[in-house]
């Protein structure tokens, strides 16, 4: 995705969850767009909320690993790698 597109795909993944608040797909896909654009404080928690059931998923492990390792949470970047 262009970075020019998360704030757009922010507010669509959003509006998504007000209705669906435990859609685990919209909260991965959301974290991934939120760590991609910088707001690691919210991405941690979608991301988190998603590996419950998607923790196998490649792209929100790397998503939540970095927004970790940005937050100089560099013991939990670890642990999503192993």
């Amino acid at each position: 995705m262009e970075q020019g597109l998360y704030p757009l795909a922010i507010k669509c993944y959003r509006t998504v969850l007000k209705e669906q608040p435990d859609n685990l797909s919209m909260n991965m896909k959301l974290g991934i767009a939120l760590q991609k654009g910088g707001m690691n404080n919210d991405a941690i928690l979608h991301l988190e909320k998603a590996s419950s059931k998607h923790g196998e998923e490649l792209e929100l492990l790397l998503s939540l690993a970095q927004a970790y390792y940005d937050m100089n949470m560099v013991v939990r970047a670890d642990r999503c790698s192993s």
